[in-house]
């Protein structure tokens, strides 16, 4: 049996309607549903909603803004931080008058896109009132945005730098001290010493790191030494044993233990206190005194003689009286 053309088209029609109804159906069953979409676009919100709540009662700065220098979001944290009101009121402000340095934020931005990420940046910002605080940031830069969280650290480092200023101020007393300082372990090997010590032992500082303390200073007396360098090493306190190096070095010598806070042993500090003038001083007094006393006995002798003479001329006198008197008793008769 023939089939004619027209037929033979049209079921060549109907099957390509066939066909692309089903690749449409196809199409179509691969799309989420309405219903589903609007759920998770609800979820999404919902999302977001939450991370914002949470970054905003975060405790610390974040803030989003654009390399212009706009602010396109701040938390309540950031906003309190640098004494404002809102978020709102802070925006209006931008970022660029927050910077105490403009070339800080030059650097900021040359090294996010030079790395993409910057970490434990610090940086000077400005208050509302004008007030300076030190922050640390870090921060990523995306599509030339810049979002970041920043700490607070103004306290922290002022504390930090007292301690830093104290220390310096601490080595300057140490080492201008013209007492002979140094620290040392339980061998007595010095850890560091000042620069007096350093003068007296006639070597560089760096040199005298590791030597024995013994080395340069200590008592002539071979049971004074053993008495101290015990106590030393014992962890026991020596205070103002005098000392004589045997070479005409008269010291004051004093040792305190330096422990940690769990009380592990650190170093001792031994203070060596130059008393070589006190020494001249006592030898003078106890040369004049021994001149003094010299002086009296001589003295003493001579007051002696001296009144032996008298007593001898009294009774001489008294002879020559009665002698005088008997002639003159004899010549009568």
């Amino acid at each position: 049996m023939r089939v004619s053309k027209k037929k033979k088209i049209k079921a060549g029609v109907s099957k390509k309607t066939s066909s692309s109804k089903k690749t449409k159906k196809t199409a179509i069953s691969k799309s989420p549903p309405k219903a589903a979409t609007g759920k998770a676009r609800k979820a999404d919100k919902s999302l977001r909603v939450d991370y914002y709540r949470i970054i905003d009662n975060s405790p610390v700065g974040a803030y989003i803004t654009n390399l212009k220098g706009d602010i396109i979001y701040v938390n309540k944290t950031l906003a309190k931080m640098l004494e404002f009101k809102s978020p709102e009121e802070m925006i209006k402000e931008g970022v660029l008058v927050r910077y105490k340095d403009l070339n800080d934020r030059k650097a900021l931005i040359d090294e996010l896109k030079k790395n993409g990420k910057v970490v434990k940046f610090e940086v000077e910002l400005l208050t509302k009132s004008g007030n300076v605080r030190d922050m640390l940031l870090s921060a990523v830069i995306k599509d030339n945005t810049i979002s970041g969280m920043l700490m607070d650290i103004t306290e922290r480092k002022a504390s930090k730098d007292a301690i830093i200023r104290g220390k310096v101020e601490w080595e300057m007393t140490f080492d201008s001290a013209t007492d002979l300082i140094a620290l040392v372990d339980k061998d007595l090997n010095i850890v560091r010493c000042n620069r007096s010590f350093a003068k007296y032992a006639g070597l560089p500082i760096k040199e005298l790191i590791g030597c024995q303390f013994c080395e340069f200073l200590q008592p002539a007396d071979a049971e004074q030494f053993a008495q101290c360098k015990a106590l030393i090493r014992a962890g026991e306190l020596l205070s103002r044993v005098e000392v004589n190096t045997g070479k005409g070095d008269w010291f004051y010598i004093s040792s305190k233990p330096i422990t940690d806070h769990n009380g592990k042993f650190l170093h001792t500090v031994v203070i060596a206190t130059d008393i070589g003038e006190l020494k001249k001083i006592q030898q003078k007094l106890v040369s004049s005194e021994k001149e003094l006393k010299k002086k009296l006995a001589e003295l003493e002798v001579f007051y002696n003689i001296a009144i032996g003479r008298e007593l001898k001329m009294k009774s001489l006198k008294r002879e020559i009286k009665e002698l005088r008197k008997k002639v003159s008793q004899q010549g009568t008769d």
